[in-house]
């Protein structure tokens, strides 16, 4: 008993190109890269953006407690008002 199996591939004399030519797999594979690529820098961007507003809200904040430090640790003025009491007593030779 013999078996035979079919090839539905078609033999080389009849096989016609492919449409995925070397040349078109490297630009498909160019342009999945340079999607990836403007994903990267767009997701990097964002992520220094939201550094920066977080660095500029805690600079902002540290130059509050520094002021506030400042103003507790400055000597505090002390009152230099001065009384002065005279009394004016009737001279006695009048």
């Amino acid at each position: 008993m013999t078996t035979e199996t079919q090839n539905d591939y078609p033999t080389p004399e009849h096989a016609t190109p492919s449409e995925q030519t070397p040349d078109k797999i490297a630009r498909l594979i160019t342009e999945l890269g340079v999607g990836w690529a403007k994903y990267g820098l767009s997701i990097g961007r964002m992520a220094l953006q939201q550094s920066a507003r977080a660095l500029e809200t805690t600079g902002e904040l540290l130059g509050t407690i520094a002021a506030k430090v400042d103003a507790a640790s400055a000597p505090k003025p002390k009152d230099e008002t001065v009384e002065v009491k005279a009394e004016i007593v009737d001279d006695p030779k009048k």
